[in-house]
């Protein structure tokens, strides 16, 4: 996503009241949020049982204080779970508030459906939330910026008030459902919930016109709450699922839809999207009346290219051509830089409607002409070799930013300069710092002075072609540099600029470039 002004704005408060909204388990919510063993076993279900322990693990719940993990040099987190329900790699640890622990969990799938209704200007959401719960006994956590009207969790259903906004150690609050549930279970959450605008700052995201309507699910990275769960339950992008999302527009004028994944129609105005593994950042789905969609399909060597346009948008200008112009010379300068385009046959761009921020997708985005090369670019770095959490999200949009609007040619560091944190220790991290656009190309280019600019960029095809289609944390990216460039500044930069340490960096732990 390339760099624009941007606002924040409040989640608004879901089922229940502000109060209990910025503070969860506040001395005002105490006593509704403190769940006795047996209420808990009432609700977790037959399959929320504890495991037993298995030779060389240790029994027991380790003590949590609500601090991030620390992380070896390796980027691997300390500490090694029971190896039945193990945490997912990237996921957070687990945070006590008022001597409740609230545990992260692992999605399995969401199932949700959006229904929208033109003659009322209504959007009803109803989603079904399949996860495992870890291996810590918890409330657990997930995010939906929306309100919720009805929630069931294991088909028991829940009260007013069991599913309440939680600050994590970050600037953007979750939710947390108000049931102890076992270790290492499997549990399903059914909600239903009116669709609004998630923030007031985004541009509008609903047209309706007569019996028509227009949205696109619009995903934004520069703070948190901005990925799916504007509009179905989510959880951070460490987390792989399957998503089932069905379209359905109460209207006899027809539509389209479009997504960066296979789109079946259903009926009249009914369609399921599938996306079979994708994390909380990659859908894109854009719904449009069929009268107002401009489209031009292009051939990009063995590409199947999409320029779609939906003109609804008050305001909406033709840069159709503009974007398809773009397109190609955008893919062929990726694929000659990284190597073959990582994501099948397809590839759609969707014009951004006005006052969109342009936004990256795997094999696809939402763009403006002007950013078409930055957006394509991210299909390869960003949405390929993709960051595990966002406190990684740093380094995609400086490498992309760095071969796209620096051209290889960044302003280069002076090393001492002030320190700077770029990828915090802190795994509930939402946001993407802005100095990702400027810092981070500089990064590179003082490590290109180095070492050569044709070095580098040789070596950066070869870490993406090793980490094609995985998950990459800061510490992965420094140990590919450090242990390719050996005895150059490559540690002594990222101690100073992306730990935002000072001093000298400490040393490589021995055996650091025998690793994979």
């Amino acid at each position: 996503m390339p760099i624009v002004p941007a606002t924040h704005a409040p989640r608004p408060p879901a089922l229940r009241a502000v109060a209990c909204a910025t503070a969860l388990l506040a001395s005002a919510c105490q006593d509704e949020l403190a769940v006795t063993d047996t209420e808990a076993s009432a609700t977790t279900g037959t399959s929320g049982t504890t495991t037993t322990s298995e030779p060389g693990t240790t029994t027991g719940e380790p003590p949590t204080t609500g601090e991030p993990p620390t992380t070896g040099s390796d980027g691997d987190t300390t500490g090694e779970p029971p190896p039945s329900c193990e945490a997912l790699p990237g996921a957070p640890p687990p945070v006590e508030v008022a001597d409740v622990r609230v545990v992260p969990i692992d999605v399995v799938k969401v199932a949700a459906e959006l229904r929208f209704d033109p003659a009322a200007q209504e959007v009803l959401g109803r989603a079904t939330l399949e996860f495992r719960s870890g291996p810590l006994r918890g409330l657990p956590t997930f995010d939906l910026r929306q309100s919720i009207d009805r929630a069931v969790l294991d088909g028991v259903e829940l009260p007013a008030g069991a599913i309440v906004p939680f600050m994590p150690p970050s600037q953007t609050t979750m939710l947390v459902v108000n049931r102890m549930l076992e270790p290492c279970g499997e549990h399903r959450l059914e909600l239903e919930y009116h669709v609004e605008a998630a923030f007031e700052a985004d541009p509008r995201p609903f047209v309706w016109a007569g019996d028509t309507v227009g949205w696109g699910t619009h995903l934004a990275d520069y703070f948190g709450g901005r990925f799916s769960e504007k509009w179905v339950p989510a959880n951070l992008i460490y987390d792989v699922h399957a998503l089932e999302l069905e379209i359905v527009v109460d209207s006899d004028t027809p539509h389209e839809v479009v997504a960066n994944a296979p789109v079946t129609a259903l009926a009249d105005d009914r369609w399921a999207v599938n996306f079979p593994a994708i994390t909380s950042m990659d859908p894109l789905v854009q719904l449009c009346p069929t009268a107002s969609v401009m489209r031009e399909a292009l051939d990009v060597g063995a590409i199947e290219a999409l320029v779609w346009h939906c003109t609804l948008w008050p305001g909406a200008t033709d840069e159709a051509s503009a974007v398809a112009d773009a397109l190609a010379p955008a893919l062929q300068f990726a694929a000659d830089e990284l190597g073959p385009y990582p994501h099948g046959d397809r590839f759609l761009a969707v014009v951004a409607p006005p006052g969109e921020a342009a936004m990256e997708y795997p094999g696809g985005t939402v763009t403006t002409w002007a950013a078409v090369s930055h957006e394509v670019f991210h299909s390869w770095i960003g949405r390929s070799a993709r960051p595990l959490g966002q406190r990684d999200a740093w380094f995609d949009e400086s490498w992309t930013t760095w071969a796209i609007e620096e051209a290889f040619e960044a302003d280069p560091l002076a090393l001492e300069a002030p320190p700077f944190t770029l990828a915090t220790d802190n795994l509930w991290s939402r946001d993407t710092p802005l100095e990702s656009y400027k810092l981070g190309p500089s990064l590179l280019t003082t490590l290109a002075n180095e070492v050569g600019l044709p070095e580098l960029r040789a070596h950066l095809r070869e870490f993406f072609a090793a980490n094609t289609g995985q998950a990459v944390t800061t510490e992965q990216f420094e140990r590919s540099l450090e242990c390719r460039f050996e005895g150059g500044p490559v540690r002594a930069l990222f101690h100073r600029f992306v730990y935002g340490q000072e001093g000298d960096p400490p040393q490589p732990p021995p055996g650091y470039c025998d690793s994979p």
